[in-house]
């Protein structure tokens, strides 16, 4: 939970100074009356009013409160080990390679962002599905990794009648083995003088349908009223009840009292009745070694029979040992004692650093146990944060043997320069360990990892850590918190006890919070078993005849007996593998073969094929990947023609508009719902337009037969609205608020030319005549901007705002778009003298046109002349050499059916320039090499039996 909380240094040396040896205080009995019933049925597989508008994350109380260190003189117990000495390096730090034999068997998206910082991940699995959970909201999906339903916590817990709405929050999610039941367990703050423990738990093994919810007051010691709420919630279980833990804080003040248990009768709260349900309350926990008041205390997970429960808590003083718990007779008459167990010497974690920023993420937290221990077969394993090197942190890792009370395992992971947050463990049923954590670095943005270790393994080891999803930039938001954590997901799936699930966070693209979800493997398949680490690869939109970069498939043995591949193919041309091997392969245990694929599209559309890998796996005998992509083509302008692209008013459509009347006709949506700044580039007749975004703007290319788009570069500039070409290529960037840019399309650089203080400039363009350049407020504002230092003269008004963009004809005429958002667009024609426009006519049934471009008289293969040349012919380019466009000449004496087309040095074809049916005459046409490298090209025409091949030279 999430709110500030202040705690007084006299409150603290009060309680220090009136610690007594009393363990804790209870059990005192109390109970609910009933539950009320709710089905998932009534849900759906998409939140409602989500997802979030982008760049609006409205946050919660940030909780900050971080408790205070005994002095050394509380404590008597010596560490086993200084600092430092049980330390584990992370040998990916160095290669950013994993070479741990963990195998993620699936990954996918997580439950997506809601309005809190931080989200406190939690997910389990279930023998068919996984419920995950992030604050305020969780989401069931198949275990293919399908959405089944996803529900906002508000509207679930709506019939309880609390006014909960979105206070909810510290989700914890578990799936109950002993009983087979799912359990979700969320706090709420004081909802007026009252907090609650909202718990759900499921009508049986499947997580859809009947759910029974109940409202438990967490301010209530047993039965009576102590003024003191929950929060930091943990939840654990046994096969006889479920187990709440928390830090206690005063109502009224929020200052921080006690940490407090609570126990529930499993087999009340699973009767599928929705009835009554009693409980035992224990407070004010004290640590077993000096009577401090306990903070952070965390149930665990129980696997087996045991005579036990066990709760585990960091020291409250310098970290030279943790405190053990355990309780007996949970139903009846429950009693806990406490032991210090001896480790090697921990401190707090320090806050974590990022890559493009110099501000901190709080994501250090404290040492406290964030994530619930797991006890199996006599063992207790358990981590958390700790400061390593003074400077940096890392995870510390606890195998302890609760019957002689000694830390049979100690051992700390980390490196230098990085960061490991929230830590959270689960533990097959060989013993064999899955930690999942947030990274980050000097040199690396907060991603999801994980590490895995066999139990077989030295006594100081882990594998180095594998990414889930790395992260994707900095997390920053700006005014709000930059909190990270509270905890993150783990779980063993019940259908084997070898498989792991994980729900981890990382920072998104948006400077956000994201959470991923992974299924990871440590133990072999015993016998050969077959596993792609992509079961889809999408190229994503690749020009035709252009080739896509090259992405990888990973094929790995993860059985204990040799794989055989026997086959490897798939069908569409348009895909190739590049190192295709010898068949058959034999691979042992974790050995990998890795096969490079590019795309390569021959025309436009959806591509579609399957890799298929043929071997041995008799539960695999043909493994599938799906391979996807799509071709695309640019076509250039038709001659004479104005251009216009719309917003969301009009569905992101490329249209044409009637220069005599004004008519819009729409060519073909865009893909995407808004375009500004069209223009045409000189060179090779395309059109170009911007997406309007922070802190990049998206660059894209237009084609203008069909309308449709794609995004050729990101421009490192925010909120672009428009742009303009010169006749040699160079493009002009401008800003809403009035810088001006020159973008090289080379080396992706940007020059910063000037600001000439317009406000809302919304329209720019080069007149071609004379290659000035004009610049046009939503005002109505009409100016002449100079090209090298962005200073303005003002022309005049058009009287006909608002106004959204300019363009000039071929021969210096200037038109413009008037009318704003949902307004219906007019074309107008603008006095470069007086700046006054003048109507030309309504855009009838458009509106929401930000950009406009008028295209020149001849574009395209250009007939220079009707002449019937005597005989046909091809002529060496001019210029030659040439940077970056050059013009080819060639005339035909019939009619025929023309290709040109531009080679490479090793006969690979790179461009198509003429590809239709030609009458008899002498043409022209440009070959722009700006996406093509330095060299020696070859351009070869057939027309009917007529063939020629010429050279020609690019130098950059």
């Amino acid at each position: 939970m999430k709110l500030t909380y202040c705690l007084t240094a006299f409150l603290i040396i009060f309680l220090y100074q009136n610690s007594f040896s009393q363990l804790y205080q209870g059990p005192a009995q109390g109970s609910v009356a009933s539950g009320v019933m709710v089905s998932t049925d009534n849900f759906g597989d998409s939140f409602e009013g989500d997802p979030l508008p982008d760049y609006l994350i409205p946050v919660d109380n940030t909780n900050t409160y971080v408790p205070q260190e005994l002095p050394d003189s509380f404590n008597k117990i010596k560490p086993t080990a200084p600092e430092g000495s049980n330390f584990v390096f992370d040998k990916s730090t160095i290669n950013g390679e994993s070479d741990s034999p963990s195998l993620i068997l699936k990954n996918f998206p997580g439950v997506p962002r809601t309005n809190f910082i931080p989200p406190d991940a939690s997910i389990a699995a279930g023998p068919t599905h996984l419920l995950g959970a992030v604050n305020s909201s969780f989401r069931i999906w198949d275990k293919q990794g399908n959405v089944i339903k996803s529900i906002a916590g508000a509207t679930f817990y709506a019939s309880l009648g609390l006014g909960i709405g979105g206070n909810l929050s510290d989700p914890k999610i578990s799936y109950d083995h002993y009983a087979k039941r799912w359990i979700i367990a969320w706090i709420t703050p004081p909802i007026g003088p009252l907090a609650y423990d909202v718990i759900s738990v499921s009508d049986d093994s499947i997580p859809l349908g009947t759910w029974y919810n109940y409202a438990m007051r967490s301010d209530l010691n047993g039965s009576t009223s102590s003024g003191v709420w929950r929060d930091y919630e943990g939840i654990g279980y046994d096969a006889n009840a479920i187990y709440i833990t928390g830090n206690g804080f005063t109502i009224s003040s929020s200052n921080f009292v006690y940490s407090k248990i609570r126990i529930i009768n499993k087999a009340q709260l699973y009767a599928n009745t929705g009835g009554a349900v009693t409980w035992f309350d224990l407070w004010d926990i004290r640590d077993p070694e000096n009577s401090s008041v306990n903070f952070g205390i965390r149930p665990s997970i129980i696997y087996g029979n045991s005579n036990e429960y066990y709760f585990l808590c960091n020291a409250n003083s310098s970290g030279s040992y943790i405190s053990l718990y355990k309780l007996t007779n949970p139903l009846t008459n429950p009693s806990m004692t406490g032991v210090s167990i001896p480790v090697v010497q921990y401190f707090n974690p320090a806050p974590s650093r990022q890559l493009g920023s110099n501000t901190t993420i709080t994501a250090g937290g404290t040492s406290g146990f964030r994530c619930e221990p797991v006890f199996k077969n006599g063992f207790l394993h358990a981590v958390h944060a700790v400061r390593y090197n003074s400077q940096y942190s890392a995870f510390k890792y606890y195998k302890i043997n609760v019957g002689s009370n000694f830390a049979d395992k100690d051992i700390t992971f980390g490196a230098d320069e990085f960061y490991y947050s929230y830590p959270a463990i689960s533990v097959d049923k060989d013993q064999n360990v899955l930690v999942s954590y947030s990274r980050s670095g000097l040199s690396q943005y907060i991603g999801a990892y994980f590490t895995t270790r066999i139990d077989s393994d030295p006594s100081t080891f882990f594998n180095p850590s594998s990414v889930l999803q790395p992260g994707k930039n900095t997390y920053i938001n700006t005014g709000q918190s930059d909190r990270w954590g509270d905890y993150m997901g783990t779980w063993l799936d019940p259908s084997n006890e070898q498989d792991f699930w994980i729900m981890t966070e990382y920072a998104e693209l948006q400077n956000f919070w994201g959470v991923w979800v992974g299924q990871i493997r440590v133990s072999p398949y015993p016998t050969a078993r077959v596993f792609l680490n992509k079961d889809t690869l999408g190229f994503g939109n690749i020009e035709v005849n252009r080739s896509s970069d090259t992405q990888s498939v990973k094929i790995v043995n993860y059985g204990n007996t040799t794989l055989t591949i026997s086959g490897i193919q798939h069908f569409n041309s348009n895909f190739n593998i590049l190192n295709t091997p010898v068949l058959p392969v034999n691979l042992n245990f974790n050995d990998s073969l890795v096969l490079r694929i590019v795309f390569q599209p021959t025309s436009a559309g959806f591509k579609n094929d399957s890799l298929q890998v043929t071997s041995n796996d008799a539960s695999n005998p043909v493994k599938y990947a799906s391979i996807k992509g799509k071709g695309f083509v640019i076509t250039p302008v038709q001659p004479n023609t104005v251009y216009g692209v719309t917003g969301t008013q009009s569905n992101g459509i490329l249209m044409t508009i009637d220069p005599v009347t004004g008519t819009g006709t729409s060519i073909g949506p865009s893909g995407f719902s808004q375009l500004n700044g069209l223009s045409i580039r000189p060179s090779n007749n395309q059109l170009y337009a911007v997406i309007s975004s922070s802190p990049t703007t998206q660059l894209v290319r237009v084609n203008a037969a069909q309308g449709d788009a794609y995004i050729l570069a990101p421009l490192p500039i925010a909120n672009i609205r428009s742009i303009a070409f010169d006749i040699n290529d160079e493009l002009y960037c401008s800003t809403t608020d009035g810088k001006i840019y020159r973008y090289n399309f080379t080396t992706n650089d940007t020059f910063f030319i000037g600001n000439t203080g317009i406000t809302s400039l919304f329209g720019m363009k080069i007149n071609p005549v004379n290659r000035s350049l004009w610049g046009m407020s939503a005002i109505g504002s009409l100016y002449k901007i100079n090209k090298s230092n962005a200073s303005v003269q003002l022309i005049g008004s058009t009287g006909l705002s608002p106004n959204t963009d300019i363009s000039f004809s071929k021969t210096g005429k200037l038109y413009g778009i008037s009318g704003i958002g949902a307004t219906v667009n007019k074309l107008i024609s603008i006095d470069t003298v007086s700046g006054v426009g003048t109507l030309i006519g309504t855009n009838a049934g458009f509106s929401g046109i930000n950009g406009v471009a008028i295209s020149p008289e001849i574009v395209g293969v250009q007939n220079i002349s009707n002449i019937i040349p005597e005989k046909f012919e091809l002529q060496q380019n001019y210029p030659n050499p040439f940077n970056p466009v050059t013009n080819l000449k060639f005339g035909i004496t019939n009619p025929e059916f023309v290709t040109l087309k531009v080679y490479n040095t090793l006969g690979m074809e790179v461009e198509v320039l003429v590809n239709e049916n030609l009458t008899p005459g002498k043409y022209e046409v440009r070959f722009d090499g700006s996406n093509f490298a330095s060299g020696i090209y070859f351009y070869r025409i057939k027309a009917g039996e007529f063939v020629d091949t010429k050279r020609m030279m690019l130098i950059k």
